[in-house]
Order: structure tokens, then sequence, then C-alpha cells
């Protein structure tokens, strides 16, 4: 069909007032006082779409690519029975007419309104778990008072603790209400987009946002005027110049304190004298968020400079009961974007802030915006700002297919989007790939688990499990009882007033309702006759000292001035937001919105203009890189942080979180193995990881990266399957352990390269990370499991004839990532160990016998194959004989006969087996020779009141025949303990336990033997029958990436785990950053449980939780703060407040604000630090008087998992 083209008209005019009585969904059409400068909109019907039986949407199946038909929304047109063209990458290919290709999987939505992924630039999601805060009625001037309390307001306590399931809850709310990503300041993998993020884009490969709520370093409620003069590291230009979005918080509240905060960010000479300089950061990557307290000429000063707003009214209007002057910034050419702020006072999802928005222009700003302009807030406007709009926010070819389908009821497209419940979210997808919608759709359109939800009255299906790892019932589950529902029916629960409404006046404010009536037509509080804008919204505001602004005395007020800066006229100099480089090409259409280019050119047609594209000879379609070799990339001929794309590479491996590819002869531009193998870093359970099957060819779109030494690629947008294969890997090259091991002659241009190896022998393994070390000669290589998990691990001693695998560079050390057992080519065992170090003998009793207390013993690193003989050697004979041993066939072990023929303080025996020697020590005894010394161990411990501690006793050498040791504590009445302990002969050591009675205090143990006596102490801990913190190591020396907290149960009991959390909190704000379940299980009676990253280990006996830390985890002070609590009963176990006081603090759930000071703060000079190895610790161990400066200190060695020196 021919298409039909007509144009709606949609022209606005420079300057001019909008009227604003259309109807509902109505768009001005030739009028001359219409709202901001826009382009003009035309309608285009491609075909009448058949009805479908039910719902929104039919689907016919076919392949992979799809096609999606319904209500084109675009910024200039509107395609009636239009089409949407996707390819099985997730790439918009065609927006238009004539897009089918046939075979496609076809979504035709005859009632769908086909609009971009709806993108929120504002939000604390870290606060999603929060429910509406409780309206008073109170309404604040300034942002300081409701996060502080000050000025005798009411002080809204709400705690950023959002666990990750939580967060996951949150985004599943803004996911079913259409959108598909989000600027929120805290974010999970899967689900959104979250833009401020760059390891959590879901492969959309963009600079982060850089998201400031305090740019001003004001976190601690400064609040001034006529200086800048707030906290010491303000955010500079110099700060952001490597970003390319900025969005800072500035001017939130309607008084001058409020202004000043623009008046310090937008001018380098506003405040020029110390300590406190204003820095302009009105930039063309800035987006403002909030501005609400602004005058005509600061709205200016932000066009001129390109710097857009980000407008959250409902937040604005509950809180202030006022927002953003923004048809005033419109008029003055800012663009502008919508955020939902956060959970207490804003919207839980952005069709909620869209509602908002709408009723607010529709009941108080006459009508300015149109219905397009709104619906641009959320889409091209919302991609501009977060500096996105190269792959998102618009329905065009060459941009990555976010795409959410609302049924329109029969409304217009943009009015169905603005008008929209989460029951009307017919389809969300996210590069292609289908999350939430109706069960029709979404069954038909995904193979994926998904689970149906009844939302209000609609079944609906969502896709979560590939997403989050949990279902929508477990995820909510895990969310809390308490937590705000997903989805809503109607007006939320509770929801914050989009009403503008001020009960008091306040420096000369109006006092108003919001209500309209015939006398006060806008609802401002200032009747018709008296108001400078009787149909705009424009109370006076202590800003304005008292007054409505009319910054031009003109007569007219500010709100509804079509020039508001200069007086009497309609024709005015402004700057259009909808041509950025001012280029008189829109940007919707602009192929380089940001660099002028007239002429379009584009030489490789892949909709990036010459101008402005990095690869302008090759074609790189959206968020694509330019295309490269792996060669290129490893010999560092491409910088960190270029996007490109590797073409037709061969997997090699896969592992949980990334894959090897390799060049291999016989391929295109095959240079040799130097250089020819790359590792790629997808991150667990990500979708492009599905289509890297060993032995296939791929290609590859990410960012070179540099990690901790290795060349890699990351954040990786795709991983096209080229050929399934599998086809034969490269021929491994073959090293020797010399040149691979670390710092090797070849370990770097061999990394990630299938490499062969010789004999070797193992010599360690490290059973926590499943690695063990191969050692030939002086050279040793560690082989990880990253690929293959080696079960069980070699034994120290294993042979290998010969071995292969990738080679890798893994926390700057070279590692060899072996695929299968068939890898190893084993030899026969080694000498594994050759022990205990020291054991004995005796003259005249040991005659052809094993030693003792403990017999010396030969063990093998694997079982015997065939009957072994070790060799066993004395050192001298003439103190000692010894007998070469056999290990059977199968065995491991074999145990050393001695006889002892003259006394002798220490005599060497060899093992000898093969190329290998081990060496023990035995001391002969003379026939009567006994022992003279008893020591006790340990020296010093801590005991539970009325616990019980295990101490020994150990004689110099093992004893003639049996011994007895004496024992006795001081004072008497401090604890019980037998009256002695017998050591049998040939024993060295006896057991026995001290059980306190005393409750307080230290005791004395003395141990006596003849004349050899030997002491310990042991002392009461006082105040804790509770788990405690007892030692915090937040910052080490060079990198700070084996940071960990451990607690201790000094309890006579052990004690669940069920509920008990480690909450890290931030000094600046009092927000929690990080929390962590310490687990289900039992933690026993003076035992230990350590939260700790890969870097840590911990001794056997101690419990250890890795969140998955790796660097910069526990935040270094000045000051921060750790609180253990009980999240089941709301209550506070213990807290540590480290290099200053943090003694409000609000945790999530709490009824209060709880200190996390015990007693007196830490002495300043009790800290941790870069510059010396080792921790806070409690001392005594476990120690906790409940006074922080008497219970803490600096401990000079790392105790984690026992006790504090």
């Amino acid at each position: 069909m021919r298409p039909l083209t007509y144009a709606l008209g949609v022209l606005f005019v420079l300057g001019l007032v909008a009227c604003g009585d259309d109807a509902p969904g109505q768009v001005d059409a030739g009028v001359d006082d219409a709202g901001p400068d826009g382009p003009t909109t035309t309608e285009v019907t491609c075909e009448v779409l058949p009805p479908v039986t039910s719902g929104t949407c039919s689907i016919t199946p076919g392949s992979a690519s799809k096609l999606i038909k319904g209500q084109v929304l675009t910024p200039n047109k509107v395609f009636h029975g239009g089409q949407v063209a996707v390819d099985p990458q997730g790439s918009i290919t065609c927006v238009g007419c004539d897009c089918a290709q046939g075979g496609e999987t076809v979504i035709s939505c005859p009632d769908g309104a086909i609009s971009p992924g709806l993108i929120n630039t504002h939000d604390h999601i870290t606060f999603t778990q929060n429910n509406p805060y409780n309206d008073t009625g109170v309404r604040y001037e300034d942002r300081q008072q409701w996060r502080k309390g000050l000025d005798g307001k009411p002080k809204i306590a709400s705690s950023g603790g959002a666990s990750a399931d939580q967060i996951r809850w949150g985004e599943l709310r803004f996911l079913m209400g259409g959108a598909t990503s989000i600027v929120g300041s805290g974010g999970q993998p899967g689900l959104l987009r979250n833009l401020d993020q760059a390891a959590n884009q879901e492969g959309l490969n963009q600079k982060a946002v850089n998201f400031d709520t305090f740019p001003l370093d004001d976190s601690g409620g400064t609040r001034r005027t006529g200086d800048c003069n707030y906290g010491g590291m303000p955010t500079t230009a110099a700060n952001i110049a490597q970003h390319d979005a900025y969005e800072p918080h500035t001017a939130e509240g309607i008084n001058a304190t409020a202004r000043n905060e623009f008046q310090c960010q937008s001018s380098d000479a506003f405040d020029t004298s110390a300590p406190g300089t204003s820095n302009n950061i009105t930039l063309g990557k800035t987006a403002m968020i909030h501005a609400i307290g602004l005058q005509p000429a600061d709205y200016g000063t932000m066009a001129t400079a390109g710097t857009a707003l980000i407008w959250s009214p409902r937040s604005n209007i509950t809180l202030y009961g006022e927002t953003a002057r923004v048809s005033t910034a419109a008029r003055l050419g800012v663009e502008i974007a919508l955020g939902t702020d956060w959970m207490p006072t804003g919207s839980m999802n952005m069709l909620r802030e869209l509602a908002c928005a709408d009723d607010f222009n529709k009941k108080y700003l006459d009508g300015y915006f149109t219905d397009v302009q709104l619906w641009q807030m959320v889409t091209v406007n919302a991609a501009s700002v977060s500096a996105t709009d190269d792959a998102i926010g618009l329905l065009a070819p060459g941009k990555v297919a976010d795409i959410s389908i609302f049924t329109r009821h029969d409304k217009p497209g943009y009015r169905a989007v603005i008008e929209a419940e989460p029951k009307d979210v017919a389809l969300v997808m996210r590069g292609g790939k289908v999350l939430y919608g109706d069960d029709a759709v979404v069954t038909g359109s995904t193979m994926a688990a998904c689970d149906a939800v009844d939302v209000c009255g609609v079944a609906k299906k969502v896709c979560l499990m590939a997403e989050v790892g949990k279902t929508y019932s477990a995820l909510k589950t895990s969310a809390g009882v308490n937590t705000y529902p997903a989805f809503t029916c109607g007006v939320p629960m509770n929801e914050p007033s989009c009403t503008p409404k001020r009960p008091t006046a306040v420096q000369g404010s109006t006092i108003y309702t919001g209500v309209a009536t015939a006398e006060d037509s806008d609802g401002d509080g200032i009747p018709n006759t008296a108001d400078n804008c009787a149909k705009v919204f424009n109370p006076a505001r202590p800003v304005d000292t008292g007054t409505q602004g009319d910054a031009d005395q003109d007569m007219q007020g500010d709100a509804c001035d079509p020039c508001p800066l200069n007086a009497n006229t309609t024709t005015c100099t402004r700057v259009d937001p909808n041509d950025r480089d001012q280029d008189t090409v829109p940007n919707a259409t602009d192929n380089c919105p940001d660099v002028a280019n007239t002429t379009q050119t584009d030489g490789d047609m892949d909709g990036k203009g010459d101008a402005c594209d990095v690869c302008p000879m090759a074609a790189n379609p959206g968020s694509s890189g330019c295309p490269t070799t792996i060669y290129a990339v490893k010999s560092g001929m491409v910088p960190p942080g270029t996007n490109v794309r590797i073409v037709n590479a061969l997997v090699t491996g896969k592992g949980s979180n990334g894959f090897f590819v390799q060049t291999k002869m016989g391929d295109a531009g095959y240079m040799g193995v130097d250089h020819s193998g790359l590792f790629v870093y997808t991150g667990t359970m990500a979708a492009t990881l599905a289509n890297a099957t060993v032995g296939a060819r791929v290609s590859v779109d990410g960012a070179v990266a540099n990690f901790q030494g290795q060349l890699e690629l990351d954040v990786v947008t795709a991983v096209t399957r080229t050929a399934v294969g599998p086809e034969a890997l490269p021929d491994p090259v073959a090293v020797t352990y010399a040149e691979v091991k670390t710092g090797g002659s070849r370990a770097l241009t061999l990394e990630s390269v299938i490499v062969s190896l010789g004999a070797a022998t193992v010599t360690a393994q490290n059973a926590m990370f499943g690695e063990f070390t191969l050692t030939s000669g002086a050279d040793s290589l560690i082989v990880d499991d990253l690929l293959f998990a080696t079960t069980p691990l070699p034994s120290v001693g294993q042979a290998f004839t010969a071995v292969r695998g990738i080679l890798t560079l893994r926390n700057m050390v070279s590692k060899l990532e072996v695929a299968s057992a068939a890898d190893l080519t084993a030899g026969a065992p080694g000498l594994a160990s050759f022990g205990p170090a020291l054991s004995y003998a005796r003259v005249g009793v040991t005659s052809g016998a094993p030693t003792f207390p403990t017999p010396l013993t030969v063990t093998l690193s694997g079982p015997a194959q065939g009957n072994t003989p070790v060799t066993i050697v004395s050192g001298t004979p003439g103190s000692l004989t010894v007998t070469s041993v056999t290990v059977p066939n199968a065995m491991t072990s074999a145990t050393v006969n001695v006889t002892a023929v003259a006394q002798d303080a220490s005599v060497p025996v060899m093992a000898m087996l093969g190329v290998q020697t081990l060496t023990s020590n035995v001391r002969v005894l003379g026939a009567a020779e006994a022992p003279q010394t008893v020591t006790i161990t340990p020296t010093s411990a801590s005991v539970a009141a009325g616990g019980s501690t295990q101490l020994t006793v150990t004689l110099d050498v093992p004893a003639l025949a049996a011994t007895t040791v004496n024992l006795s504590v001081n004072p008497t009445s401090a604890g019980t303990l037998p009256a002695s302990v017998v050591v049998a002969a040939n024993a060295s050591s006896a057991t026995f336990t001290y059980t306190d009675t005393s409750a307080a205090g230290t005791a004395t143990i003395t141990a006596t033997f003849g004349g050899s006596m030997a002491t310990a102490t042991v002392t009461v801990s006082t105040g804790a029958n509770h788990l405690v913190i007892n030692e915090v190591d937040y910052d080490n020396l060079s990198t700070d990436n084996a940071e960990y907290i451990e607690i201790y149960n000094p309890s006579t009991a052990a004690v669940p785990l069920t509920g008990k959390q480690i909450v890290l909190i931030n000094g600046s704000g009092g927000t929690t950053y990080a929390t962590i379940n310490l687990g289900t299980g039992m933690l026993a009676a003076g035992g230990y449980l350590v939260i700790a990253g890969a870097n840590v280990t911990v001794p056997t006996g101690a419990t250890k939780v890795d969140p998955g830390w790796t660097t910069d985890e526990i935040q270094n002070g000045a000051p921060d703060g750790i609180a253990l609590i009980d999240n089941l009963s709301q209550t506070l176990i213990d807290a540590l407040s480290y290099e200053g006081a943090m003694t409000m603090v609000d945790i999530s759930g709490f009824p209060a604000e709880v200190s996390l000071v015990e007693g007196t703060v830490l002495p300043g000079t009790v800290l941790d630090s870069n510059t010396a190895d080792g921790s806070l610790c409690r001392s005594p161990n476990a120690q906790d008087t409940d006074n922080a400066a008497a219970d803490w200190r600096f401990c000079s060695s790392r105790s984690a998992g026992q006790a504090n020196p």
C-alpha cells in the first residue's frame, strides 16, 4: 500500500504562550499560542491492521527476527499500521511502512502504541524498599530541612539500605511500567539498564552517567547564601571531564539557600574567596536535577550552556508545594527530561511520574506542553541528557531495540503512553529480549522461563529467571512482605500528592491549596485580578522575595511571559533544545546530534555521520565498535575504553563469566601465534555468553579493557555466532615453564593462547580457589579452574609428564586454564609429605619400631602405581638406623621403622623417591632421659562469664613414664580446673578444661612440673554475651583488595545467624552502601566468622562469608561505620564508628536512628591506614565494655578468623 502522508501542523511558534483548551489527547494545530518550539509532527498511514481476537497484540511465530506492527511513535512522525524490524541481535533495522523481509516473527498490535522503552533519568533506587512517606501537610523550603530536621520541620527518615533483591523488585516496578533504563544511583544486574553503572548497562556499552547527589559536598546539611562555603570537595568541571553525562542535584527548594546552590555551580566568579569557591558546571554534558528555586536568568544560563533540566514534579510538589518553573525553562530553550526521584516522596514508576507531569501541565501550566513533548521527556530527551541517544530513546535504524508497546484504547499514541497503567503495557523488550507483557505475546515471543502474573485482571508474564535467577514469587518473598508492590490498579496506595499546596507563608510566600476557583483560575492563592499569570500557576516564593516573578518588569509574570527576559515582546532569541548542535538538523534525525554537520555525510552508511564517527570508513552501527583484530587489541594498538568489533574469532574456552577466542593458522589476517588470543569478559548469567560455544566462530562487540594487566574485552554488547562448528581448535604452542611463568619472556604475548608444556610436579595447592602449582626446576605455573575444576586437587608431589591449556593472566599472575582431565597427563605419584617434622626414639626401647608420639610416615601424592619403594636414609647412622619402606600398590602411605642406637639431639632422616628428597628429624632419647620443663598454651585466653576454655601443658620431651603435672589458679575463686593432669608415657602433652566462676577479671593458671613452672592468663570477656564485631581491616597496603570484617561469638552457646546482617554505612549522609547477610546456620561458642573476598584466607574452623568482594569494598572513614544488626527484630547488636563519630544513623526498618559510637568514640589516632599493615581489633580479644576507646586499638598483625594479638 502506498503510504498516505498528511501534516498535523504542530508548529510551535517561537516564544508564544499556550492556550490549553484542547480536549485530552488533542494536539494544538495551526495556532500561534502553542508551547515550546518543536518539529512538525506528521502522520503516515501504512496499512489498516486487522483487529485481534483478544488482547492488544497477536503473534505469528517465525525466525529470530521480529516485525512489530502498530501505531509507531517517533518525535516527528506517527506511523499508523507502521512497522519496526528487529534483528536477532536486538538492533532496529527498519522503521516505517515497508520493513517486512519475510519469515520473521510478526507481532501485530492494531490497538498498540509502539514506543521506545521509557528512560528514568533520576531515581535513588537503594531507597526502593521504603513505602511512601506520611504526608503531615508540612511543606519545606529547602532539602536540608527534611533531610536534617532543620528549622523546626520534621525530618523524613528513610533508609537507603535496600537489599539486592529489593533493588531488583524496584527495577521490576519500573519495567512493568514500560521502562527499560534508569539512572538510579545503585542498581543490580538484570532487568533495567543502569545507565550510571557501566557494568550493569546490560550490554549498552555507554559511558556511565555521573550521578551526583551532593555536588557541593554538602551532605552534612550546610546551607549558604552569598558564598560557596560548603564542603571541602565540591565537584568541578575537571572532575567530570571524562564523563559524557553529568547529573548534579541543585537548587532543591524555593528559598535563597536553594538558589545559592545553583549560583555556586553556574559561575566561576560568584565566589572567588577561600575556603569555598564557585565552580561552573553548567556544561553541555550537564543535566541539573530539580533546579526548583531558579529565576529566568538562571534558566537562560542553562539554555545557553546546553545544560538540561531533570524534572521530578511529584517529589517536588509533595515536599515543597512547588516544582521547577518548567514552562519558563522550556521557553528559554532548556531541554527537559523526567525522573521519579525516590519511593518516599516520588513516583513508583515512570507512568505515575508522567501522570503527575500531565496533570500539572493541564491544571497549572495552561496546557503548555503538548503530548509529544511530554512523551519526549521520557524517551528522546531522557536519552539525550544521559548521553545514550546514539543507542536508545528513539525508534530508528541502528538503534537498540528497547521497545515498549502500550494498549491505546483507541487514544492517540502519545496520549496512550501518558495515560497508561501497568495493565496497559502489552510488551517490554530490552535489546530485542522480551521481559514483560501480555501472556500470549510473551509466550509466543520467547523460550525463556516466565512467570504468570495477573495485573489488574489482565494476564501477564514476566521473565525474571534469566535476569535475576529467581521467579516472581521468590523475588517478592525475598524483597519482603512490607515492600511496596510491583504494580497497582489505579492510583497507588498513599501516593505522594501532585497537587501543589502550602498551608503557611514563609518570607512572604503565598498560601494556596492548588484548587482552582472562578476567582483564582490557577489555584496559586492569588486572585485573577492581581495575578500576573492568571492561568499559569506562579505563587510568590521566598526566592523571589515574596512577590510573583517578573524578571523583565513588563507586568507579565515569568511563568507565562513568552520572553521572560525581554520586556513587552513576543519575539526573543532562544536556544532550540531540539537541535543541540544548532546545525538546522533536528536531534531526532541528526546523525551527529552534538557535532554540527549540516551535510550529514555518512561515508560508511552506518547511521553515524563522518563528523562524529570514530571509524568513518568502516561501518559500526548503533553501539557496535569499530572493526579491529585480536592482534591490534593485544599488542596495545587499541587504547582501553575503545569500543571495537572482533569478527569471526574461534572460541577456544568458555567459563562462567566469559570466554577465550583465538585467531588460528589459515584465518584471514593470521599473523602468527603471538598476540593471537583474547579473553572476553561477559559477566555471569550474561545472555551474550550463550552464543560462545567452544569450537564456534563468533563476532564480538565490546570495549577494550586492561583488567589487572590482562588486555581483554568487557562491556560486551553482542556475541554473534557466525558458524556453529565445532571447529578444531588451534594446535598448542609448545613452551617452557620459564617462558610462560609470571614475568616470563612469552607470558604476555601468548596470554589467552593455547599452549603445551612438559613434565612438572605439583608443589602447592589452594583448595579455596581450586588451584594447584606445577613446578619444573626453578620455574612454576599455577593451574586455575575457570574452565575445568580438577577434583580432587592433585596432591603435592604428584608428577605430570605433559599439560596443556590456555595461558591467561589473573590478578597479575600467569596461570594455565585446562579444559578437561585429558589436558593433564599424570605420571607416577611423588612424595607428598614426610613427617612429622620432629619425632622421638629411645635407646633400648625403640628397636625396629615407629617413632613417637607420632610415627614417622611417608605419604605419596596419589595411590601407588604398583608397589613403590621409598629409600629412607639416616643422616647419623651411629645414632639412629632406619629401614626403607615400600608403599603397597593402590596405597598412599607407609610407616618408617627406626632403631635408636645412641642419644642424639637431632638426627636428620631423608626419604627419597626419584629426584625428590624430603627431610624430617628424629631426636634420640637416652634410655633414662626424662623431661625437665613444662609450658602451657595458649599463654593468654578469653572466656565468657561462666564459660570454659581448654589449655594444654607440654613437656620438653616425651614422658619416660606416666608423668603428673600439677595445676592451680589464682585467685582460687576465679574458676575451676583439675588439680593435676597426667602426660602418658611417650606422649608430650595433655589437655585440660578451665571453667570461669567469677564472671569478671583475670585469672592466672600455673602448671608445675618438678622445678619448672609455666603460667597462662584467662580474662573474662565483659559486656558481651552476644556476637561482636571483633576485627576490621578496611585499608590495605597499596590496593584495598584484601579487606575483611571479623565477627566473634564470645558467649557460651551457639548463636543462630538467620536475620543477622552487617550494614556498612557511609559517613557522608549516613546512607547504607552495603548489606551482607551472615547466613542461616549457627556460629558456635568461641567461633569466628569472616566477611571477605577471595584474597583473604581463614584458618580451619572459622566460617567465611564471601559477598563477591574484590577491591575497595569497605570505605576508608572520616567517618564511616559498621553495624551488626538483627534484621528480624530490628535491633542493633554491635557497632563501630571509625575515624569520627556517627551518632544518628538511619537503618532500614529500624523505628528510630541509632548511634554507632559505643561510649567514647575512637581517638583519631586509632585507625587503619595504607601505610602500615594491620587492622582495627578488639584487644584483649573480644573485649566489649561498650566503650570503643577502651575496647579497640590498631593491631600491627592481621588475624582473620583467629584471636586478636
